[in-house]
């Protein structure tokens, strides 16, 4: 927030979307694109990515949720609520579409060519 005295007064706002849920045992907290935990934000139906602990503080720490997350961000927005669960498997990062095959995207890098080969 900037303040010009006497008639200013500028605000940021950064949007945070959730991408993905992530759940312990039977808790689930919405997280964005960048890591950032949503605790409380309304529920929706997106990619459940199981971990082992519950998550402490305000981003996720564990490395292979971020990367997770990260492939889910990536998604084009119409694919996205179509993945139900997301893990990292023997192949790397799968994704289970709904209804569908699973997508396996081995490592964390170049999601965006993924993506695009995945929505053809």
């Amino acid at each position: 927030m900037e303040t010009d005295f006497p008639h200013g007064l500028r605000i940021e706002v950064l949007e945070r979307t959730p991408v993905a849920v992530v759940q312990t045992g039977k808790e689930k907290v919405m997280v964005a694109a960048d890591g950032t935990l949503l605790r409380g934000a309304r529920p929706r139906e997106l990619a459940v990515v199981p971990l082992k602990r519950v998550p402490v503080g305000d981003r996720l720490s564990d490395r292979r949720a971020r990367e997770i997350v990260a492939a889910l961000a990536a998604a084009p927005p119409q694919l996205r609520p179509k993945v139900g669960k997301a893990f990292v498997g023997p192949n790397g990062i799968t994704l289970q579409l709904e209804n569908g095959p699973s997508l396996r995207f081995g490592g964390a890098g170049r999601l965006n060519a993924k993506w695009a080969s995945a929505a053809r």
